[in-house]
């Protein structure tokens, strides 16, 4: 089985929205984005203390070429897509999102959940495989109203791992649900008991970077 293979649409039209990414129009200013992330965490109390040492300006990396990802697109079977492009484009991994997320994961070391964590694909796969079958009706909601245990097994083991584990929680991109050509983006944390789910990879990271400016918040 090649889970990239087979990627299955939101079921009705009303579920899909159809955005335009490209390379060269990128939708969202990246660098501006992952710059104030980095001069959050860079100038709080959460940054990891292998990062401390380093003497950062920012967290991110070199970006990544074209033929790179066509490259690990070969690799995975499957066309990632763009706006977790377009974040490869500027960064080709980041040190650090929040308390929570760290080490999102350069392209080449990206991988489906059965390869990347077995342990997860076994438990879900086996014990927990009949567990979290959500109907479409308590699917398809994204936002405040989403619940955590609402999401489907099935799609967690045929997902992609795109981060280490941080606290307890990792970053994969779900090909079986497909916005336009963007994919449903995870954030899975067993302290959530479930993902938080979002239609993209950039609406991930700005909600996941909004929810943690949030708890910075709450913290004065």
């Amino acid at each position: 089985f090649t889970a990239g293979s087979s990627m299955n649409t939101a079921t009705t039209p009303s579920r899909q929205r159809c955005v335009q990414y490209c390379w060269q129009h990128p939708t969202m200013n990246w660098k501006s984005f992952l710059t104030n992330v980095s001069d959050t965490l860079l100038t709080g109390e959460d940054l990891r203390e292998e990062f401390q040492d380093e003497r950062l300006d920012w967290l991110g990396y070199e970006g990544v070429s074209r033929d790179e990802v066509i490259i690990n697109e070969r690799r995975l079977n499957a066309t990632l897509p763009p706006s977790y492009k377009e974040f490869l484009k500027i960064s080709n991994g980041f040190k650090q999102l929040n308390c929570f997320v760290w080490n999102i994961l350069p392209v080449n070391q990206i991988d489906w959940v059965e390869k990347f964590d077995p342990i997860l694909f076994e438990v879900y796969s086996g014990e927990l495989k009949d567990t979290f079958k959500a109907t479409d009706d308590e699917y398809f909601v994204y936002g405040d109203e989403q619940k955590t245990t609402d999401f489907r097994s099935e799609y967690l083991v045929n997902s992609l791992a795109i981060s280490e584990w941080g606290d307890a929680a990792i970053l994969l991109l779900n090909p079986r649900v497909k916005f336009g050509d963007e994919w449903e983006a995870w954030m899975f944390a067993s302290w959530h008991l479930g993902p938080v789910r979002y239609k993209s990879f950039a609406e991930l990271m700005q909600g996941e970077y909004a929810s943690y400016l949030e708890l910075l918040r709450d913290k004065e």
